[in-house]
């Protein structure tokens, strides 16, 4: 179970840091600090012998303005602006390179759009003298920027571009480190078969070189267990986290190692193991601290920190962040600055420090501003409307609850629009509320002054007046009962179409197992040269996949088509499988399966949790029996097998977490909510044998 606190951007850019840091080791070596400094002393003594304004020095400060880009930006772009201004008499080559070492400078010193336009300089220079070896690290360069600013779909254009270079030159292995950096933007971007793609191509490519043991192979694992984080399949993510931390310690990378043990530290973070996770990030920070990588350590206890706010411990977490404050503040790194002062807004909040909370909350806003990172200030804008909010402040929470809104609107295409309509319906309210009641008091005030302007009249016209007011009266109640009466139905509607909006995302879900596992397959295939056997279950798997598309729209589809799915996707999984398993599918003669409606892909959830932890753990043949039917207006449903059961205590973890289950019920709770119906699944072993039963109950529909 993850917190209510567990905002995904929050961890986002110190999750992200190993991925990042590893792409950028494509045109740099690796070394530690002690190293770095080493070599820069060396080159600061042969500058020193060096005084001419010539090539050799202008090559030295090129030097050294790389290495300074590890350890002091700031003297490092002093370096660069040296060594162009020298360079500008020599030939455009060296400028070039000058151009590209102010520009790792600034990006080291997060001057990311001042870093592009160095980059432009010295891509012109290179394009003009048809280098097109060194366009493409530009190129890669430039990527590494969009990357950091959550630009994702401009980091690959750029990678895409280089990596042909890369293709057109045949260079296995730099093809390959560029294929890792396209699957981690395409992970960002939720393009998971996309990412996957790419990380297989780079571990391929990799595997054929026999370079296993290298640090970019590291590098892949640990990407595939981040791709398979975001499937909440934890217990493949640390496989891959630990065979990545071997290698890293094989190649003794201890920055790698520390990364890994962050990532592992997030995947118990996510599992609510939150002891196991602050231990990982411990471990991380010492190793972070050996090698005196400030911003790791700053990093590492910014993981415990949040972690400390998800268990309570304010003060701890506090402590920590306090800490990983004054580091970024020094390191003039306002991109996770941002994320710090947001999540002391969060501990100010929740303290009940209100005022405390809002200034941090406008602090991490105008960092992430400077940052020009969005998704920070979309965050720090959605925490501070959230202050605001429970303030009873609801013009404030409206105000900035639309700026977020833009600013989500500027990196994302998914619509936010609920939160927004919720304060603005309230906010209006409140406002027309305020206007009517004034109304209101000032008409009462004016027939108070009437009634004794007019004692001095008749009793008659006091009766008539009195009649007036009586039914002036009654008029605003009947409209302000007719004005809550639409006030509700506006807000059913609204609840109603969240609602179909919801079931239309749960139909759209299918597992990434099968997806993935099917391309591993079509690749077996097509790498034995089995070419028929390829394009068949290729074609198969396209008539799975077009089905899958076109049922997600579609609310109710008939008994047959949803049978004939079925048989389409025991067809693929037994092929892949070898024949381990058969399978019957069984209809109740009294059931027109053309006329009978059911939510679509429905059961192949369960027929897959059948396949894979039941009957392919199992010795001999398994077999999985599907049957349909009928009784007191209701259809059931039965997925029947003869694997190990649920008393395996891995089977019964999988049954109450498998993603596919808990999407098949929360349709069904849906489903119930919109045409109040009884819906049900049982899930149990069965008695008189071996193997696990599913029962699902759906009312009987038709077609006509």
């Amino acid at each position: 179970m993850k917190s209510v606190f567990n905002n995904l951007y929050s961890l986002f850019v110190l999750r992200s840091a190993f991925s990042l840091c590893v792409i950028l080791f494509l045109f740099g070596g690796i070394f530690e600090t002690k190293a770095q400094q080493h070599i820069v002393d060396s080159l600061l003594v042969e500058l020193q012998k060096n005084p001419d304004r010539n090539t050799s020095r202008v090559k030295l400060l090129n030097e050294l303005a790389y290495y300074y880009s590890f350890l002091n930006p700031d003297e490092g772009i002093k370096k660069a602006e040296e060594a162009i201004d020298i360079s500008q008499s020599l030939d455009n080559s060296v400028l070039a390179t000058s151009f590209s070492r102010k520009a790792i400078n600034l990006n080291a010193a997060s001057k990311d759009s001042i870093a592009l336009v160095f980059y432009d300089k010295a891509f012109d220079l290179r394009q003009d003298a048809k280098e097109d070896l060194e366009m493409a690290k530009i190129l890669y360069n430039k990527g590494l920027i969009y990357f950091n600013r959550a630009e994702y779909q401009k980091a690959n254009q750029n990678n895409h571009k280089a990596y042909s270079v890369f293709e057109k030159r045949k260079d296995s292995f730099l093809m390959a480190k560029m294929q890792n950096s396209i699957g981690i933007n395409h992970m960002y971007l939720a393009e998971y078969p996309k990412a996957l793609s790419a990380y297989t191509n780079a571990s391929l490519l990799f595997e054929n070189l026999k370079q296993t043991d290298h640090l970019e192979y590291g590098a892949i694992l640990t990407n595939i267990g981040l791709l398979y984080e975001k499937f909440e399949d934890f217990i493949l993510a640390k496989e891959y986290q630990e065979k990545a931390i071997h290698i890293f310690k094989t190649i003794d990378y201890t920055e790698g190692i520390a990364n890994c043990l962050t990532n592992l530290g997030n995947l118990y973070r996510n599992e609510s193991d939150f002891d196991k996770a602050i231990s990982s990030y411990k471990e991380a920070l010492l190793l972070m601290k050996r090698i005196d990588n400030k911003k790791g350590i700053a990093n590492a206890r910014t993981n415990i920190g949040i972690t400390a706010i998800t268990i309570h411990q304010y003060e701890k977490a506090i402590e920590q962040l306090e800490t990983t404050r004054r580091i970024y503040s020094d390191l003039g790194d306002d991109n996770n600055l941002s994320i710090v002062e947001k999540n002391l807004g969060v501990i100010a909040h929740r303290k009940g420090q209100t005022q405390r909370s809002i200034t941090y909350l406008k602090n991490a806003v105008q960092l992430a501003e400077k940052a020009e990172n969005l998704k920070a200030k979309h965050s720090a804008l959605e925490e501070l409307t959230t202050v605001y909010f429970a303030k009873k402040d609801y013009k404030n929470a409206y105000l900035i609850q639309q700026e977020a809104h833009h600013v989500k609107s500027l990196f994302s295409s998914q619509n936010q629009k609920e939160a927004i309509a919720r304060l603005e319906t309230k906010y209006i309210y409140e406002k027309e509320r305020i206007v009517l009641q004034n109304s209101f008091e000032k008409e009462q005030a004016i027939a108070q002054e009437e009634i004794k302007r007019q004692r001095s009249l008749k009793r008659v016209y006091l009766w008539v007046i009195s009649i007036i007011s009586l039914i002036l009266g009654f008029s605003f109640f009947l409209w302000k009962q007719k004005q809550k009466a639409e006030t509700q139905r506006k807000v059913a509607d609204f609840q109603k179409e969240i609602a179909t909006i919801k079931l239309k995302m749960f139909r759209a879900q299918m597992s990434p197992h099968f997806i993935f596992n099917s391309l591993n397959s079509i690749r077996d295939y097509v790498l034995k040269n089995d070419k028929k056997t390829a394009s068949n279950y290729l074609s198969k798997f396209a008539k799975v996949m077009r089905q899958t598309l076109e049922n997600s729209q579609i609310e109710e589809i008939s008994l047959d088509e949803e049978i004939e799915f079925l048989k389409a996707y025991l067809y693929l999984e037994k092929k892949r499988l070898k024949n381990t398993f058969e399978y019957t599918i069984e209809v109740d003669k009294t059931i027109e399966i053309d006329n009978t409606l059911v939510p679509p892909l429905l059961l192949q959830p369960f027929v897959e949790n059948s396949i894979w932890h039941g009957i392919s753990k199992k010795e001999g043949t398994g077999y999985i029996k599907i049957s349909f039917s009928k009784g007191k207006d209701m259809l059931l449903c039965t997925v029947d097998d003869n694997g190990i059961g649920l008393k395996q205590k891995e089977n019964e973890l999988i049954a109450k977490n498998s993603l596919g289950i808990n999407i098949t019920k929360s349709r069904l709770d849906v489903l119930n909510k919109l045409k109040n119906t009884a819906a049900q699944i049982a899930i149990f072993d069965k008695k008189e044998s071996l193997g696990v039963r599913v029962e699902i109950k759906l009312p009987l529909l038709y077609a006509f």
